[in-house]
């Protein structure tokens, strides 16, 4: 019976993947925004304050990846990579409960793996530069999870396959508070990257196989720049 759901679930899956395939054209930029080409080697985390990566990955037919990334000035880097495979072909232990607590990718690091090994043909990278206060109470409740207790419930990083967007939108629904508005779990990564770009992030980043990085920028407010 267990394995019959499972083909069902699968089965299911398939079939949302697919319609959604029809509207898929990969990572695409906010509409508006100035981008230009970087160098990603030069993108350095910053040490003064928080900033939190939100990766929304694409195959070449389909949607299929969310992962996370979290910096807090004198924390280790939080990599939450849900269901995914990063770190689980070696023989030493370098995840826990989905999260990478051993070398945890920068962003160069992850976005090769994917475009190498997983076969990617686009990412979009969301990025928010966070105080320092936020970006620790958010690494705390990713490195720790939540019981019931906690005023926002229970939370854990620990995900299945197939889930790793739910897992991701359902953090920043829960812990997104006033910085990142996300009002439901979505299930295609496309779906939580049209929230995204709502949300006033401060850069998104374009990769796309075989061409230059580009980093986009929201335009500057009416009278500002002239």
């Amino acid at each position: 019976m267990m394995r019959l759901v499972w083909f069902v679930r699968l089965a299911l899956v398939i079939s949302l993947q697919s319609l959604a395939a029809c509207h898929n054209g990969g990572a695409q930029p906010p509409v508006g925004w100035q981008g230009h080409a970087i160098d990603l080697a030069d993108h350095a985390d910053p040490v003064d304050h928080g900033r939190l990566q939100v990766f929304c990955c694409y195959g070449p037919m389909l949607p299929n990846h969310t992962a996370l990334r979290l910096v807090a000035p004198d924390k280790p880097t939080i990599f939450w990579d849900p269901g995914g495979g990063y770190a689980t072909d070696e023989n030493i232990i370098r995840r826990r409960n989905d999260l990478v607590i051993v070398d945890p990718p920068d962003l160069p690091t992850y976005t090769q793996y994917r475009m190498a090994k997983v076969k990617d043909a686009s990412t979009e990278v969301f990025e928010w530069d966070i105080n320092p206060r936020l970006a620790a109470q958010w690494h705390e409740v990713l490195n720790s999870g939540t019981d019931k207790s906690h005023p926002n419930g229970k939370f854990s990083t620990q995900s299945v396959g197939m889930a790793c967007c739910l897992s991701v939108s359902g953090f920043l629904q829960q812990f997104g508070g006033q910085k990142i508005l996300v009002p439901k779990k979505y299930f295609l990564p496309q779906d939580l990257a049209a929230i995204l770009k709502t949300q006033r992030p401060d850069r998104v980043i374009i990769l796309r196989r075989d061409e230059p990085v580009l980093v986009y920028v929201p335009p500057l407010p009416p009278g500002e720049g002239d």
